[in-house]
């Protein structure tokens, strides 16, 4: 099955656009974005999928993540993912970039990143990769400290 640039299989049309009409639809659609962005579900996406380490999930960051997720127009974001909107494949445009780039990921990230970062440093041999160990889908937030350390050391020697 072909993936999306986030690592995702891509959906059959179908199903993507099924999805997405349910989303689109008034009642369904706003039950539908609230079942998944309620806070038993967004603490369950960050302990399970984004961060490595679950304990480091607080209930402010839950609180965030609500937020966030219930601001006016929440819902276009997943609606334009579902129907593969956003899914845009920038590999081919890192040819033509000449500055020096880091790409920062956790060791445990998921979906595994790992087939877009072989592209992304295929098409930018000037890329750098940098992995957290012990870490997620998010190290700017899961391992903040080490992250700011590993992009300072960058730019110092870029």
């Amino acid at each position: 099955m072909p993936s999306m640039p986030d690592g995702q299989p891509e959906l059959p049309a179908l199903v993507r656009q099924a999805t997405a009409s349910c989303l689109r639809a008034p009642v369904l659609g706003q039950s539908f974005f609230n079942l998944m962005t309620a806070r038993n579900a967004l603490r369950s996406q960050l302990r399970e999928r984004a961060y490595f380490n679950p304990d480091l999930v607080t209930e402010s960051m839950v609180d965030a993540q609500y937020a966030v997720a219930h601001q006016a127009e929440a819902l276009l974001a997943p609606r334009a993912y579902l129907a593969g909107a956003l899914g845009t494949d920038v590999s081919e445009s890192l040819s033509a970039l000449r500055q020096p780039m880091l790409l920062v990921l956790g060791e445990h990230a998921k979906p595994s990143p790992w087939p877009c970062v072989a592209e992304y440093a295929r098409r930018a041999p000037q890329a750098r990769i940098a992995v957290v160990s012990n870490c997620g889908t998010l190290p700017h937030e899961e391992q903040p400290e080490y992250f700011c350390k590993t992009v300072l050391h960058w730019l110092d020697a870029s």
